[in-house]
């Protein structure tokens, strides 16, 4: 007879179900799933309790339910079957969808996968295929003709961050890892090999150290799997050491730059980087539903030294001077849910240019940012909730004195803004895209959602208003002029649309559509006076359709016990990898017999 394990039923049953639900991006990714686990901690606090999620700060993702099961279980499952497609015109205004690239036409994501737990170890086998068109996007205007701007847009931007507009001019695919991971497991702690996307802060669309909106890196890490109950209270953490990839892209802006002065672009230098990056929350035990956290990254070439063996080359259009090798970035967050209000308030703060402390946040003239947001449900009837949400996000430099030299206007600029370097040139970037927050260096972003939510079902509206390197604006137009500049070229995106998700058995449909309009393209404006529309503002048009299914098969384990093979289950758990005889079926809630 074969009983099917209630707890391993329910950990899977629970990831497969409660945690599908999508945010506002149209996506049916993991990191977002998460948000569903969150929702549930926060509306019904008995299943939270039920399902041992109650603890969890959400400020560590991915989560392992799979814990939840005992490491002693063992079973093969076909996981997720997902087929994700999307759409950008000329502007690809793109955020947190992971291994998707900043491209304009249609673009698809293929995955599917299998997980395999034998004694303490798990493998999560789930890569994806993705093919993008990779149209021509909208360019700077043919009327720009000042070889000034475009040398400032060098300096600031193209030389000293791998953050391509446009990956190329050919279509593109490319297998990845996606999702994958292998992990040892024990009671609290686990320690593997991964490539899944990580998601460091309390923030839901936004994030200062660590976010989804660039493919996941391979790394090693050592991460609790769920919260650890001590003395003073809960605490989670991981440490992370991985390797990042550059884009391998040049500029499209060279083509045009070699009209004016060639000297302008600087070849990043082709080395290695690597990552090293930490991230704690506790939850005390006197304020109960209170988490506090800290977050830290450093990451730097794997040598300082060229073919030769000679030091690199310093950048020279920088004035800010590198202290040491390699670049620091770190923050503080907290996030207070409150279950009963039906509400939660987060935030977090950091440094551009070094590992955060309460004191050192309040200093004067220094490359902070901050994200903060806050939740709503109204109950309605039955399981029935409107949703009201809003995230601010913010990583412009708050002096202009961080980005030039007062004494020297016109000279080159100085490196503080979010995630740029003068020395490790590629940034805090993985295959060309951001580690952290999506709106980038010097960006601001205040979004706002109302949905309506019953269980896995979401229908709603969001817009949202996003400021392009304000940093990037005051180097280009005030700094030259001495602060008498255009102060009205500011490159906004507004944009607003519609989201929605459904559940069908074990399908799940997401999608979303935005439209809107990038004003002053590129800190450009060709005509329209201060206030006015101009010929230099673009069209925003974006759609996503994700399609997930999650596949009811699972092949699971169970002990002889006679002869050899039970002096093997007893060899086998002494050690953790055991030996056992098999057997098949469709994961069930209740316990199944054979016939």
């Amino acid at each position: 007879m074969i009983k099917v394990n209630t707890y391993i039923i329910s950990g899977i049953c629970l990831l497969a179900t409660s945690l599908v639900q999508a945010q506002y991006n149209g996506l049916l990714q993991k990191n977002d799933m998460a948000d569903g686990l969150r929702t549930i901690q926060i509306l019904d606090s008995a299943t939270a309790a039920k399902q041992n999620i109650t603890d969890y700060s959400f400020t560590i993702r991915p989560i392992m339910p799979e814990i939840w099961s005992g490491t002693k279980k063992n079973w093969i499952a076909l996981r997720r079957v997902g087929y994700s497609r999307t759409f950008n015109d000329s502007v690809p205004l793109t955020i947190n969808n992971e291994s998707f690239y900043a491209a304009t036409g249609w673009q698809e994501r293929f995955t599917a996968g299998v997980q395999v737990k034998l004694g303490r170890l798990l493998v999560d086998f789930q890569p994806e295929y993705v093919k993008a068109e990779n149209l021509k996007q909208a360019s700077i205007s043919d009327q720009i003709r000042d070889g000034n701007y475009f040398t400032r847009l060098y300096f600031y931007q193209l030389n000293i961050i791998d953050w391509p507009q446009q990956f190329g001019t050919k279509p593109l695919e490319k297998f990845y890892l996606g999702q994958s991971s292998a992990k040892i497991l024990f009671d609290h702690f686990s320690v593997g090999l991964s490539n899944e996307n990580i998601w460091w802060g309390p923030g839901r669309r936004n994030a200062l150290i660590m976010t989804n909106n660039a493919p996941g890196f391979l790394h090693a890490d050592v991460k609790t799997a769920k919260p650890v109950k001590t003395i003073f209270g809960s605490i989670e953490m991981q440490a992370v050491f991985g390797k990042l990839d550059s884009s391998g892209v040049e500029p499209v802006e060279n083509v045009r730059q070699q009209q004016y002065w060639p000297g302008a672009y600087v070849p990043k230098e082709n080395i290695r980087r690597q990552m090293l990056g930490f991230v704690f929350s506790w939850q005390p035990r006197w304020v109960k539903n209170l988490h506090i956290g800290y977050a830290a990254a450093y990451y730097g070439y794997v040598t300082y030294e060229d073919k030769n063996g000679d030091p690199i080359s310093q950048y020279p259009y920088s004035m800010t001077i590198p202290k040491g090798k390699g670049a620091k970035l770190g923050s503080l967050f907290f996030r207070y849910s409150m279950p009963k209000d039906r509400a939660e308030v987060y935030g977090e703060f950091g440094r551009a240019d070094r590992l955060p402390t309460p004191w050192s946040l309040a200093e004067d003239t220094i490359p902070i940012g901050y994200v903060f947001g806050l939740r709503k449900w109204m109950k309605l009837r039955g399981q029935n909730h409107i949703e009201v949400s809003m995230e601010v996000s913010h990583l412009q430099l708050p002096d202009p004195r961080l980005t030039f030299n007062a004494s020297n206007p016109f000279s080159i600029p100085k490196v503080n803004s979010w995630y740029t370097h003068p020395q490790i040139r590629q940034g805090y970037t993985n295959h060309g895209q951001l580690l952290g927050a999506a709106v980038g260096p010097g960006g601001n972003s205040q979004f706002f959602g109302i949905s309506w939510v019953n269980r896995h079902n979401r229908i709603g509206v969001h817009g949202e208003r996003w400021v392009h390197n304000n940093d990037m604006n005051y180097f280009q137009n005030l700094s030259g002029a001495l602060g008498y500049g255009p102060h009205f070229k500011y490159w906004t995106s507004l944009t607003y649309g519609a989201h929605a998700q459904i559940r069908v058995a074990g399908l799940f449909l997401s999608a979303s559509y935005n439209v809107g309009k990038s004003l002053n393209y590129q800190w450009v404006k060709i005509d329209g006076g201060d206030i006015g529309p101009s010929t230099s503002d673009k069209p925003v048009f974006n759609m996503t359709f994700s399609a997930q299914y999650e596949l009811p098969w699972n092949l699971e384990w169970r002990w002889p016990k006679t002869g050899i093979n039970q002096k093997l289950k007893k060899f086998g758990d002494k050690i953790g990898w055991p030996f056992c005889d098999c057997k098949f079926g469709f994961k069930r809630k209740e316990s199944v017999s054979p016939e």
